[in-house]
């Protein structure tokens, strides 16, 4: 199974993440996987890289990183850096401390 889901952050910001979960997730021992996707957003190629890690028996999550700055499902253009580089640039270590503990609170078993 492959969708976004809608994730509340530290912040009070909420953030989008894609997800793929294999057809045969067993529950609480399932392997799980925090995909951080690179400066153009989560985009293809990242559901493919999703998709085969998770044909490996992992749950995957890649959370949208830019949703502070950028609408959600944000997609840069590789043949645009200029375009991405302000929402790079607005990135703090706090915000991205506070959306992968979003994303590792998503993942964790119950």
């Amino acid at each position: 199974m492959e969708k976004y889901v809608n994730l509340k952050v530290a912040d009070d910001t909420n953030m989008e993440a894609y997800i793929a979960i294999p057809e045969d997730a067993t529950g609480q021992n399932q392997p799980r996987f925090n995909f951080i996707a690179g400066s153009f957003g989560v985009k293809p190629p990242y559901p493919r890289y999703g998709r085969q890690v998770c044909c490996t028996r992992f749950v995957v999550i890649a959370p949208e990183m830019y949703h502070r700055t950028a609408p959600p499902y944000f997609e840069g253009s590789y043949t645009n850096f200029e375009g991405v580089r302000s929402h790079g640039a607005a990135m703090t270590l706090e915000g991205n401390e506070a959306d992968l503990k979003a994303a590792y609170h998503w993942l964790r078993p119950s």
